[in-house]
């Protein structure tokens, strides 16, 4: 109801500044309102702390406190983190012996599902960095990322593994993935607890996301451990 009001209030100050002041830019007007700002002030007072522990050991730090804790619902099932840290770990193992550590970036392409979500931790206990590839973008802009971040590796399922097998991504040698059950069972197993790639730091990137491209050429935006963790808290 709250958030319903707040949208409420600033549609009609909106329209009280455009009659009030019709020969007015629209951006001079004030659509917050002092309860509004103060509100955000309030709110924003305080930076958050620095943080000096990457995005991954926040979620160890969970997985050994409350284990058998849901953490993954999704329609394909449901996971604790206990098992969510072993099924990651065991996919992070795997891909540190091909050579994802620091800086390396990792593709990720596949609908949403409890692998998804293993496939993410995966790419960031292993140090690497997560570039989503959406499932709906044409392979036109797939090239461009690609072009740009030099990913060899990317995670999928098996839609996205037929999609991206396509003869005009050929050139780039990718190495597709396909995360599923069998294919997490098959892997070896990790110690609960191991550290997969003790060199990332949080100065180091986790994400990669790119900008729609729709005026021109898509931009990536790095995101480092420690503004990730920032964004989260805020």
């Amino acid at each position: 109801m709250d958030y319903a009001n707040n949208i409420l209030s600033a549609y009609l100050r909106a329209i009280e500044f455009v009659l009030s002041s019709p020969e007015a830019e629209f951006g001079e007007g004030d659509l917050l309102g002092l309860q509004d700002s103060k509100r955000l002030q309030q709110v924003n007072r305080m930076p958050p702390a620095a943080n000096s522990t990457c995005i991954h050991t926040i979620v160890a730090d969970v997985v050994s406190r409350q284990p058998d804790a849901p953490a993954v619902c999704a329609w394909d099932g449901n996971m604790t983190f206990r098992q969510l840290d072993r099924a990651a770990g065991a996919l992070a193992n795997h891909l540190s012996a091909l050579g994802v550590g620091p800086e390396v970036m990792v593709g990720m392409s596949m609908d949403k599902s409890r692998f998804s979500s293993v496939s993410t931790l995966a790419i960031l206990k292993a140090g690497g960095v997560v570039l989503p590839l959406s499932t709906q973008q044409p392979l036109a802009r797939l090239q461009i990322v690609l072009k740009d971040t030099r990913a060899k590796i990317v995670l999928v399922d098996a839609g996205q593994k037929q999609r991206l097998s396509d003869e005009e991504l050929l050139p780039f040698n990718l190495h597709l993935i396909e995360v599923t059950t069998e294919f997490l069972d098959g892997l070896s197993s990790v110690p609960d607890g191991q550290v997969i790639c003790p060199e990332v730091d949080t100065s180091n990137a986790a994400w990669v996301v790119y900008t729609s491209g729709s005026t021109g050429v898509p931009k990536g935006v790095v995101l480092q451990h420690s503004v990730s963790y920032k964004s989260c808290r805020a």
